[in-house]
């Protein structure tokens, strides 16, 4: 669950930085400031948890951290039916 929020965090950081311009020039700044600080420590956290070397233990490549939703299969299966030439 982690990976999710290195993308949501500065994307909500953002939208709330245009949204709070109008009260000033030091509010987006500081906003900004604090969502980046939290996307580090996100990225300081999964670097620390993974174990990063320079050789793969089995020799098959594998991705460190994944995030799989089920509904990615869905549309998968549903572009594979379409593709397939169904006509139901």
């Amino acid at each position: 669950m982690l990976l999710p929020w290195l993308i949501l965090i500065p994307f909500i950081g953002g939208f709330l930085c245009w949204q709070t311009e109008r009260f000033g020039v030091k509010v987006p700044r500081w906003i900004a400031l604090i969502t980046m600080g939290l996307t580090l420590a996100l990225g300081l956290q999964l670097w620390l948890q993974g174990g990063y070397s320079l050789t793969q233990s089995a020799g098959i490549p594998q991705w460190q951290s994944e995030f799989v939703l089920p509904w990615i299969r869905v549309l998968a299966s549903l572009s594979i039916w379409r593709s397939t030439g169904c006509r139901c």
